[in-house]
């Protein structure tokens, strides 16, 4: 009976004092997380708030300054090419990896522009996970 209510214990206990896997900072260059990935068709494009719906899901785009270096989502095509963002159109294939928000939407950390034609097509960078570096930030 004791050894009943030890385990009770400590089954209620053990959560309050265990931190859930993902909890807590993460640096978003860390080629080991594990990222939310989406492939469909750009739905709609809202560039004043640097979001996007890709198969009814927000998509936020990521633009964070610190010290004059700027680390934003990588916007390319399926190449490897930059692919600026206001190419980007209504119903063209897009492939998306980032971080899933608690509200369902992505915090894109890539995006990329796909063929029209590519539909079963895989590219090397859905299995690799490119490097994503701060850059300088432009002088203006």
């Amino acid at each position: 009976m004791n050894r009943f209510f030890s385990l009770l214990l400590l089954a209620v206990l053990l959560p309050v004092f265990v931190e859930p896997a993902g909890a807590g900072p993460h640096d978003p260059t860390d080629k080991n997380l594990v990222f939310a990935t989406l492939r469909g068709s750009v739905m709609s494009i809202h560039p004043e708030g640097g979001t996007l719906v890709v198969a009814e899901r927000g998509v936020r785009l990521i633009a964070h300054e610190k010290g004059g270096r700027i680390l934003a989502t990588l916007v390319q095509d399926a190449y490897g090419n930059p692919y600026p963002l206001h190419r980007l159109r209504t119903g063209e294939k897009v492939f998306v990896r980032g971080f899933e928000q608690p509200d369902g939407s992505i915090m894109a950390r890539e995006i990329y522009a796909l063929p029209a034609n590519s539909v079963r097509q895989r590219f090397p960078f859905e299995r690799e996970v490119p490097d994503w570096n701060w850059t300088e930030k432009a002088k203006q």
